[in-house]
């Protein structure tokens, strides 16, 4: 198995592994890219299955919220913090997150 190098990829083995495929693509990818970076990308799998319109695409670095709806959040590791503008990279996860969703929904 290729190292998965987004959160893009860690949601497609997610949805078609089995629990082993996940915990062998989060150890692979923790030795590749590091812990806090894995870790972003699998709150952000996990935050592909909340409501997408409370996360947009565009919402904070740290929490995912979005500008309006921000003033100070709380974020364990972090602490208090105001809104931060996503990387561009973080951006087009959220969108590839949020279009999975949307097919696996049209498909159920």
């Amino acid at each position: 198995m290729d190292t998965p190098n987004s959160a893009a990829d860690l949601l497609t083995i997610v949805a078609t592994g089995n629990g082993q495929d996940v915990l062998d693509a989060l150890e692979a990818m923790t030795a590749k890219h590091g812990k806090f970076l894995t870790e972003l990308m699998m709150r952000s799998v996990l935050d592909g299955l909340r409501d997408e319109s409370d996360y947009p695409p565009s919402g904070c670095f740290w929490c995912d919220r979005s500008q309006r709806n921000h003033a100070r959040q709380y974020v364990s590791g972090v602490g208090y913090h105001e809104w931060t503008p996503p990387t561009d990279r973080q951006i087009k996860d959220r969108m590839r997150i949020r279009r999975a969703n949307r097919v696996r929904k049209a498909g159920a």
